[in-house]
């Protein structure tokens, strides 16, 4: 990576603001060696394969094509789209467009040796459809007439043809098995050979405007010129002898792409070859095929899978940047002078200067060991470093050991500086201490023995965290700050502490971030809330004001709006597993995050062209069977649930694109999925018209301007449908009139029948009101009680139990391993499970008793009139009714499983409100979780039931 190097003195190259991601047959891809590839005008992107056929990628699922489906081959050797933007594919057994969805063969005529393989593809500017084959070149039409072959002399006539190029002046260039050939612009078109080249085959041409043409010769390298005057492009070394594709750049068309055969990839610009292969993330040196996409993002078909290549957000340095080889980074620093300082786990500490110079400090320049755990820059200059052997601290080039007082820990873990000057050091097994020259003394008893992070905060609080005992904030004076499980922390396992520019403290745990606001409210970020992992290594903040947290599968940002955005090293990152104390902003802003090597932070990534991405919906599954024919479909009564999976056409960030969507007729209003969400699912739809829309949303911010839409109906029961609406009413009218004839009343009869009107205008609008009323209450997608209902049951149920002395219990039930399901089966299968458990655990319950969905795969189940016994019963009964939908036929389903918390109102005459009632559920369901799962537990009762 030498562009890379001078990124700390300067802005990186855009050759290193590049993150590679490799797919694979466990990805979806048809087959492993790709040989084509092409973007439609839609914006899919579609890969031809050795021996799997095609392959149409929508950013989240592949879509596989092969001879059942109507290509004429499996082998796919060219992809191309015609005049009117067709995709054409190119076969072993011929060629084929895709028309309406079908591909419909292109008629050729038999050809010498019945050799029919299709290995190029071209439409030149007057429209025309040119297929290269292994036997000659053919001439397509529109028509349904079969496609004619190109003449020229008869040794030129018949060879294979491997590549096509316009000549700019309306003929075509063509690469043969016997050489280089031209077509005139003349009618008919007519082969002639190009002399001057090497002996051998053309295997592949380049034609750029203003620019002398590209030719690839089998075995002889890559030549440049015109008809005459050809010279050749480097060596055998790079880029070798076996030229396989060629690619011009947009936007640079000085720059050009070179895919070989066994030397990877080149990128060729004023003369220099820059390398692209195995060591720069290709997972192949064998390049079929190099495409540019509508954003500019570069994909490569090797033999070992498909390859893109765009934007980063990182630029991560490692030891071809001059860090030592595999080793991790934990503590970083910036002293007074503008350099910056890197722990390097076993090898030293490394010094990156302001102007690019670097130095690697261990055991020879002085340090005690080179087993570095931190360094602290020292406000009157130099850095602090702790080792495993004890302290030192540097200035300028020179190391000196720092004398620690006697008692104090020289197996080092943690270097944390105070405002005062003083350095609190903590250890593995030793009470930390803080020291002050010469003299330290361990932390006092209100400190737990086990120090793992401190920080100072602004107000003067000192605030200490560790294993086991949580956190503590020191004052000069007054009693110490406590705060633990009891006070809302998520763990006692401390790993971090912080104090951001708003003034809140945050403390990173094993178990979530757990943030306390200046008003003293508290929160709680982990997995469910959006972070990748709830482990926090780390806190941290940047200029913007975003706040980051690493984790074991990667870092996230908070930013001041609420989004969060979840980086890992499919952006650039250099592992998804953050170190500890490994987050840092210089004093420049720059944000960087260790893991192994650095990352420097660039930004979100954003492609070289900022199209608007486009929306699809993929497929509609109805009941868990996928339909046809949306949309302006109409289903049939209690169709239900209803799945939408859609995709974006955008490929920057695949899994980092979020949707906005809606369903017309049920809601106007737009809700938002989680990054990498791309399907959602409605229960309880009643009779009436619908229309699904989804808009996407890049992780650069650009949005769909025009949303997908599914427009549907579902009919109404046979009667309530139109045509028996009608029937009564026209009974009702007959019978009136004939009521009209008999009494010949005609006053009376208006009186009827405007009453009549208005009574049916009012039971409408009643019923409306009725539905507006329960879709105000219920959930969605389960049709049971919403949070809201079932929240404000249970207030109600205890208010009646304390009027009328009577007994009252909850049940707080949660599917187990809810998220696995969703990450392994999908969302759609997600919300199927939630669909069915709430349906069987509400089958058990007594009709005085009320289900509803608490939030996210957590149920609330309020049982008014049963005492605690009767309440464990009623769990269980629950509990066993999940676990039967773990079978369905002879399909063991282990994951159907739920755990229950129960608490009951234990005394008529307690104090306690709904909200206690509930937190003493939840801590049922807390132990019942810890002990394995699949239980119930009590409040207050040790004993599982």
């Amino acid at each position: 990576m030498l562009l890379a190097a001078g990124a700390w003195v300067a802005a990186p190259a855009h050759a290193a603001r590049t993150a590679v991601r490799n797919y694979t047959a466990r990805d979806g891809l048809p087959q492993a060696q790709v040989n084509a590839i092409c973007q439609d005008a839609q914006g899919y992107l579609w890969v031809g394969t050795e021996s799997g056929g095609l392959g149409r990628y929508d950013g989240h699922r592949w879509e596989v094509f092969d001879a059942s489906s109507g290509i004429p081959a499996a082998h796919v050797s060219a992809l191309a789209l015609d005049a009117k933007g067709t995709l054409v594919v190119g076969t072993s057994g011929g060629a084929a467009r895709l028309v309406d969805g079908r591909f419909v063969p292109v008629l050729t005529p038999g050809l010498p040796g019945g050799q029919a393989g299709v290995t190029a593809i071209l439409t030149d500017g007057e429209g025309r459809l040119f297929l290269g084959t292994h036997a000659g070149l053919l001439l397509a039409t529109e028509t349904k007439e079969p496609a004619t072959l190109v003449t020229g002399p008869d040794w030129l006539s018949t060879a294979g043809v491997n590549a096509l190029a316009p000549d700019g002046a309306g003929g075509l260039w063509v690469g043969t098995t016997r050489g280089l050939a031209r077509i005139s612009p003349s009618l008919p078109p007519r082969l002639a050979a190009v002399p001057g080249l090497p002996e051998g085959p053309v295997g592949v041409l380049l034609h750029r405007p203003g620019h002398p043409l590209l030719v690839g010769i089998v075995d002889a390298g890559l030549f440049e010129g015109e008809p005459g005057a050809w010279k050749k492009i480097g060596d055998d070394e790079a880029p070798g002898r076996r030229v396989t594709v060629l690619l011009a750049e947009s936007g640079e068309p000085d720059a050009v792409w070179i895919g070989t055969s066994g030397r990877g990839a080149f990128r060729w610009r004023g003369g220099l070859l820059e390398p692209f292969g195995p060591h720069e993330g290709l997972p192949s040196a064998l390049v079929y095929a190099i495409f540019e996409d509508q954003e500019g993002l570069l994909w490569f078909g090797t033999d070992n899978g498909l390859t893109k290549r765009g934007p980063s957000a990182f630029l991560t340095l490692d030891e071809s940047d001059g860090f030592p080889a595999g080793a991790a980074i934990f503590g970083m620093a910036e002293s007074n002078d503008g350099s910056l300082w890197f722990t390097a786990w076993e090898s030293g500490l490394l010094r990156i200067a302001r102007d690019g110079s670097r130095r690697l400090f261990t055991r020879r320049d002085g340090l005690p060991d080179d087993r570095v755990t931190d360094t602290a820059a020292d406000p009157s200059g130099g850095v602090f470093v702790a080792t495993r052997r004890g302290l030192a601290r540097i200035d300028g080039d020179r190391v000196s050991l720092v004398l620690l007082p006697e008692g104090a820990p020289l197996q080092i873990r943690g270097l944390f500086p105070l405002p005062d000057g003083s350095l609190v050091l903590t250890s593995s097994g030793q009470r930390a201490w803080r020291i002050k020259g010469s003299k330290g003394e361990p932390l006092g008893p209100s400190v737990g023995g086990l120090v793992t992070a401190v920080f100072p905060a602004t107000d003067g609080t000192i605030w200490y965290g560790g294993e086991g005992w949580g956190v503590v904030g020191m004052r000069a004076s007054g009693p110490p700050t406590v705060l633990s499980l009891a006070e809302g922390l998520p763990s006692n396992q401390v790993t971090s502490l912080f104090q951001d520019s708003g003034g809140r403290l945050w403390v990173g745990t094993d178990r979530g971030a757990f943030c306390r606001e200046t008003n003293g409210k508290v929160r709680i970020l982990d997995r469910r809330t959006g972070l990748p992992d709830s482990y926090i290594y780390w806190v941290g903040e940047d200029r913007e004001k975003g706040l980051w947290f690493g984790t074991n599968h990667g870092a996230a940002r908070l930013d001041p709006n609420g989004a969060i955005d979840v980086y890992t090293s499919r952006e650039g990152l250099g592992a998804d597993e953050c170190n500890e104390d490994g987050f840092f902003v210089d004093s420049r802003g720059r944000v960087t995050i260790a893991t192994i090597g650095v990352s420097l932070f660039l930004g979100r990534p954003r492609p070289r062209r900022a199209v608007d991405p486009r929306a699809e919906i993929d497929e509609v599954l109805v009941e868990g069977r996928t339909v046809r024919g949306f949309p302006h479909r109409l289903l049939p009564p209690g169709s239900d649930p209803i799945t939408f999976r859609f995709a974006a056409l955008s490929f920057i960030d695949e899994h980092a694109v979020r949707f906005r969507y809606r369903l017309l007729g049920l809601s106007n209003a737009w809700s938002e999925t989680a990054p990498g969400q791309f399907e959602t699912t409605y229960g309880g739809l009643g009779a009436g018209s619908y229309e699904f829309q989804v808009k996407a949303i890049t992780v650069d911010g650009r949005t769909s301007r025009v949303a997908a839409s599914a427009p549907f109906a579902i009919r109404p029961v046979w009667w309530r449908s139109r045509t028996v609406a009608l029937a009564s009413v026209l009974a009702l009218a007959m019978l009136a009139f004939a009521m009209v004839r008999i009494r010949e009343e005609r006053l009376v009869r208006k009186r009827t029948l405007l009453e009549r009107e208005v009574a049916e205008r009012t039971d409408e609008l009643s019923r409306a009101n009725e539905r507006l009323a329960a879709l105000a209450v219920t959930d969605e997608l389960t049709g049971l009680a919403n949070r809201r209902r079932i929240l404000e049951s249970v207030t109600e149920a205890l208010a009646f139990a304390r009027r009328r002395g009577t007994p009252l219990s909850i049940a707080l039930a949660d599917l187990d391993h809810f998220k696995l399901v969703n990450d392994t089966l999908g969302h759609a299968e997600g919300d199927r499970h939630l669909f069915r458990a709430s349906r069987a655990m509400q089958g058990v319950l007594r009709t005085e008793d009320l289900l509803g969905r608490y939030g996210g795969e957590e149920f609330l189940a309020v049982l008014p009139g049963t005492d605690l016994l009767g309440a464990l019963a009623a769990a269980e009964r629950m509990r066993g009714a999940v676990s039967e939908l773990a079978k369905e036929g002879d399909v063991e389903r282990p994951l159907m499983s739920v755990s229950i918390g129960v608490a009951s109102l234990d005394d008529a005459g307690a104090t306690f409100d709904a909200a206690e009632l509930i937190r003493r559920a939840d801590s049922a369901l807390y132990r019942a979780k810890s002990l394995g799962r699949n239980r119930t537990a009590a409040h207050g009762d040790d004993d599982l039931a």
